[in-house]
């Protein structure tokens, strides 16, 4: 059987967030994965990196059930859109 295909459901400012949102969607059962492109922790070491866009991923066949999820976590301060 094959995967899904992952898509994003919302880009957050900062790792923290999208980590804090992906523990949001696994705790109710939806498999989350993070993806960033980070260049400024290698191009400048202890630059802060980690602050710039991060997608929030999911298997598209639970995007619906996690845009409920991520609604939730916008009322409930997250923060992401």
């Amino acid at each position: 059987m094959t995967e899904p295909p992952l898509v994003t459901l919302t880009t957050v400012r900062g790792s923290f967030v999208a980590e804090a949102l992906k523990g949001a969607l696994e705790d109710v059962g939806i498999p989350a994965m993070t993806r960033a492109e980070q260049h400024s922790s290698w191009l400048f070491p202890g630059a802060g990196g980690g602050l710039g866009p991060v997608e929030v991923l999911v298997a598209a066949d639970r995007r619906r059930e996690a845009q409920g999820v991520l609604a939730a976590f916008e009322a409930a301060d997250g923060e992401p859109a």
